[in-house]
């Protein structure tokens, strides 16, 4: 999935934490964020506890622990570290920073994983997206993709 630094990619990853410990997918799915400023990001958004919705407060205060806990979640700061996180051979859920897939790590595993058919790009935030194609035919032409 291809994710914004640190905007939406918080609430996506609430969602899908608490998704794989209700269902007890840890043991036999991945679930990797990836970004260069990921563990800067998630250490900010634990420390602004107070500006959160409050359920969130309250899961907290009610010693259930902190909400950002990410317990599930395994946080790389490159596409590299990535790759070994879900080297495993288990499938995986990646949500890489790069919402345009011009740049940073979503390009990469883009440009790396995209050519098997078992994988799936899910677009989460249409908006600035390269029209369809462009990452490939940049790199059918030689590029390194992307809008070159």
């Amino acid at each position: 999935l291809p994710v914004d630094a640190s905007g939406r990619v918080l609430e996506l990853l609430l969602i899908l934490d608490r998704h794989w410990e209700r269902n007890r997918l840890g043991g036999a799915y991945n679930l990797v964020w990836v970004g260069p400023m990921a563990h800067n990001t998630v250490e900010f958004a634990r420390s602004q506890l107070e500006w959160m919705a409050a359920p969130l407060g309250a899961q907290f205060d009610g010693q259930r622990g902190h909400p950002l806990a990410l317990r599930n979640v395994t946080i790389c700061s490159c596409s590299s570290e990535a790759e070994r996180a879900v080297g495993d051979g288990n499938p995986s859920c990646v949500l890489a920073s790069g919402t345009a897939l011009d740049h940073g790590p979503a390009r990469d595993l883009l440009l790396r994983w995209g050519s098997n058919p078992d994988n799936l790009v899910l677009l989460t935030d249409s908006t600035g997206c390269p029209p369809r194609g462009d990452v490939w035919s940049g790199r059918a032409r030689g590029g390194t993709g992307g809008t070159e």
